[in-house]
């Protein structure tokens, strides 16, 4: 997708993090060079360097990214390399990730799929 190998770490953009803010919904496709802070809500496609999801955000569609640290809510498709879910955490869906780090207390349903190709 990104046209880098799959175990090649993204090339970190020298800007600062796009922000969407809490309280603010947007219904689309949200492209983003480098990383993105998610504190609102997304109905749509999400892709990113790296996608942080805080508590009050909501995603849901798909996200396809390098890193993803997931502390709020997902509905949805995820593909990554590296997914981090938090405690506070709710996620239900499909997810495809490499490497994945899960504090107790977070909610999960759907298939997920640790350490294989994202091709």
């Amino acid at each position: 997708m990104f046209n880098k190998r799959k175990d090649e770490p993204p090339v970190r953009s020298q800007t600062r993090p796009s922000i969407l803010s809490e309280g603010v919904v947007i219904t689309g496709d949200i492209q983003v060079p480098g990383a993105i802070h998610l504190q609102g809500t997304v109905e749509g496609r999400v892709t990113a360097d790296q996608v942080v999801v805080g508590q009050p955000g909501l995603v849901e569609g798909e996200i396809d990214a390098f890193s993803v640290s997931l502390a709020g809510r997902f509905r949805g498709s995820l593909r990554c390399n590296e997914l981090s879910i938090t405690h506070s955490a709710s996620l239900r869906g499909d997810v495809n990730c490499q490497s994945l780090k899960l504090q107790p207390g977070a909610i999960i349903e759907g298939d997920i799929s640790v350490g294989e190709s994202r091709d």
